[in-house]
């Protein structure tokens, strides 16, 4: 029959550990200090993280949503389109809150309540968002934007 010795308990190794950075000249202050300042880059690596990814889909619906926008001015509105055109509305307005704040600081001033980008895909039809005087100039602000985003 052998003797099973686990490892010691946590409050046992905490000490140890405690001991050892105090030989080494390791204040509670120091230490406290440095603990937090880890955490602290970790979760902005984290959030930075999250950011891009949010930012990489919003991309993606972006690109397809600009699509829509020059097949539909060139061939014309048809039903099929503004399905679509209702579908990405709908995505683009639950994935912007996320990535709104890092693509306004690179567009500027802009006038009016909405921004270039949700411009582009607020208006309940694609017709309307076509036909808007604006629309070329906030495609261009807004792929200007996101590409500078994109490559932070």
């Amino acid at each position: 029959m052998a003797l099973r010795i686990g490892a010691p308990p946590v409050w046992v190794r905490l000490r140890m550990v405690w001991h050892s950075l105090r030989l080494r000249g390791y204040s509670v202050q120091r230490t406290v200090l440095e603990l937090r300042e880890g955490m602290h880059i970790r979760a902005e690596a984290r959030t930075r993280a999250m950011l891009q990814q949010h930012m990489s889909a919003f991309s993606e619906h972006y690109e397809e949503l600009i699509d829509l926008l020059c097949s539909s001015a060139r061939e014309g509105v048809f039903p099929d389109k503004e399905n679509r055109y209702a579908r990405l509305r709908r995505t683009m307005m639950h994935g912007y809150p996320a990535v709104r704040q890092a693509l306004r600081i690179r567009l500027g001033d802009w006038c009016g309540p909405l921004d270039p980008f949700e411009e582009l895909f607020m208006p309940d039809s694609l017709h309307a968002v076509i036909n808007d005087a604006a629309v070329i100039e906030n495609v261009v602000r807004t792929r200007s934007a996101l590409e500078d985003s994109l490559q932070d």
